[in-house]
């Protein structure tokens, strides 16, 4: 095992053991920062230990930052692009030029809005811009490798409970939900094994002044049929419902939202796809399924 040490946020404990578990082929060991989970009784691999916090828990991060040799942080929805990610963001550089490590940064898209440069309002979209342009300057001139990936919306067993799981924890239940945006929009999943092994590869690819990657979901699905798929999985025991369109119509100008179908985040900045090293990724359906037993052993 490498004596270098891997500093890793992630909001959910069994996303953390699965990029760990990635880092270790790579000989990497570290400190996974991630919330407690007493159902999860795999434990991390060897040269980890759990930092026991919430996710985006700055006063833990730094408090450890400056011990890290690399470090791996992942955005769930709506997360960061505010001024506290600067401050990290600038500390956590100012580490990586002393050790010439490696930072990779994946932020999830958010279900109804597939665009890595749309996420959540403007505002927010415009911080985290200007994080990511800082951390690009300072790779080049200070000489860490870094990676930043635009990651679809992640669902499956130890996602955090939003988005579309929380669509399936309704589903489960037999509980009447609604889902977001339109029938025709095409939302970009992945299922969090891919997503661990795709930030795994990242950590392989990061280079100095920085690698734009962004990861492509599940082909040729709709919000019609993803909800449809779901119902079948289910025997349709929960009540469907959509929101109401002209609400919707009422948000624009504060929150933006995609109509593309042609390619995938196709307005990210200049960057190239990363796509899966060995295999195929799991199928949505078995995907799905294998997420809606895991929810429901969880309620019964």
């Amino acid at each position: 095992m490498s004596n270098k040490t891997t500093l890793m946020m992630t909001p959910t404990a069994r996303m953390g053991r699965l990029i760990a578990e990635g880092l270790s082929q790579l000989d990497e060991g570290g400190l996974l920062l991630a919330p407690r989970d007493p159902d999860l009784r795999a434990q991390l691999p060897e040269g980890w230990a759990h930092l026991q916090g919430d996710s985006f828990d700055n006063e833990t991060l730094l408090a450890n930052v400056r011990t890290a040799d690399h470090v791996v942080l992942v955005f769930k929805e709506g997360e960061g692009g505010d001024p506290a990610e600067m401050s990290l963001l600038s500390n956590i550089a100012d580490t990586l030029e002393k050790t010439q490590g490696t930072l990779v940064i994946g932020r999830e898209m958010s279900l109804e809005v597939p665009q890595p440069d749309q996420i959540g309002n403007q505002r927010q979209g415009a911080l985290i811009r200007k994080a990511e342009d800082m951390l690009l300057d300072r790779s080049l001139t200070g000489g860490f490798r870094l990676a930043l990936v635009a990651i679809p919306h992640i669902y499956g067993p130890g996602t955090p409970s939003e988005g579309l799981q929380e669509r399936l924890s309704a589903a489960a239940s037999g509980s009447p939900y609604t889902w977001p945006g339109k029938p025709d929009q095409e939302p970009q999943l992945i299922h969090i094994e891919d997503a661990a092994k795709d930030l795994v590869a990242a950590f392989q690819l990061a280079g100095r002044g920085g690698e734009r990657l962004w990861v492509a979901g599940a082909p040729e699905v709709t919000m019609s049929s993803l909800a449809q798929l779901v119902s079948e999985i289910t025997g349709g025991r929960s009540r469907v419902s959509w929101p109401d369109v002209t609400f919707m119509e009422s948000l624009r100008g504060k929150y933006t939202r995609s109509t593309a179908r042609s390619r995938p985040f196709a307005r990210i900045p200049p960057g190239r796809e990363l796509t899966p090293q060995s295999g195929q990724r799991k199928p949505l359906g078995e995907g799905l399924r294998e997420t809606l037993l895991s929810l429901s052993k969880v309620m019964t």
